[in-house]
């Protein structure tokens, strides 16, 4: 019964724990080192930009104030939409949207 316990424990431990983007002001962006966290420490993914300096990585999610954007799950902590990438998500939008009229 205890090595049952034991292995359910490990198991949920594994899936909460959480990849993400880790780079400091001085990295160069985009950002495209990982590390996993901690899921006992840090349990979230952040991203932080002050004075046009972008700092991310995993913290605690009592840290979580402005202007520390925090999120949960893997690499979420990704680079914001591109216009190449706000371009294409308008597109497909569009396209949905005049799908769904006829």
């Amino acid at each position: 019964m205890k090595l049952l316990i034991a292995a359910l424990l490990a198991a949920v431990t594994s899936v909460t724990a959480y990849k993400c983007y880790v780079c400091g002001p001085t990295d160069s962006q985009p950002c495209t080192r990982t590390i996993d966290c901690d899921n006992n420490v840090a349990e979230r993914c952040f991203k932080s930009t002050v004075l046009s300096m972008v700092t991310q990585g995993c913290t605690m999610r009592e840290l979580c104030i402005y202007p520390i954007n925090c999120c949960e799950g893997d690499l979420c902590n990704a680079a914001p939409l591109t216009l190449p990438r706000l371009l294409l998500l308008g597109l497909s939008a569009c396209i949905t949207l005049y799908l769904n009229l006829e």
